[in-house]
């Protein structure tokens, strides 16, 4: 019989919604049918991680009770899911941290007043959500670690696309008679 791993489930605090495949998986590099649905949250400076750090520690020190798992996790001897972007390098706000988000089952998805969300179009990079999610260590190719599961989701509201519109890209241009523009 397989050991049960340990784990936590916890909610998110509220961040940035980046990169959602929550209605459809999608694609995976190759082109092939993806296997999680996925989402990255983003967690802005100064957003309270108490909660989530105490959850990823519990479950480390559960899995691996002989090693400071603190002290692991700071090294990388533990693969920490929160990642930080100090510099703003992957466009994410600099000093943000962020988790990337998977799962294999379908989100749950509401709204501010618990409504459901079924429309893709409702629920956008930008957005202020939070998640439900579940923290479970693993061991694989001879590496350990902690990873974060998503559950469901809740929009909390709009926030702001990081996405900049077309129109802010480009200069104005006279549109040339077709021919002319071939010769």
């Amino acid at each position: 019989m397989a050991q049960k791993l340990p784990s936590r489930s916890i909610t998110t605090p509220n961040g940035l919604l980046y990169y959602p495949r929550l209605f459809e998986k999608g694609l995976d590099y190759n082109g092939n049918p993806a296997e999680h649905y996925t989402a990255t949250l983003v967690l802005e400076n100064g957003t309270d991680l108490k909660d989530l750090k105490k959850a990823i520690v519990e479950v480390a020190k559960e899995m691996w009770p002989e090693m400071d798992v603190v002290k692991a996790l700071k090294e990388g001897r533990i693969t920490n899911p929160l990642k930080t972007d100090q510099e703003g390098t992957k466009g994410y706000p600099e000093g943000c941290t962020f988790i990337k988000l998977k799962t294999k089952k379908k989100v749950g998805i509401v709204g501010p007043k618990l409504e459901p969300i079924d429309d893709p179009s409702d629920l956008n990079s930008g957005n202020l959500v939070r998640f439900t999610v579940s923290i479970f260590p693993y061991t694989a190719g001879g590496n350990k670690g902690v990873t974060i599961w998503m559950n469901n989701c809740q929009k909390c509201g709009e926030g702001k696309p990081f996405q900049r519109p077309a129109s802010a890209d480009f200069d104005t241009v006279e549109v040339a008679d077709a021919l002319e523009a071939e010769l």
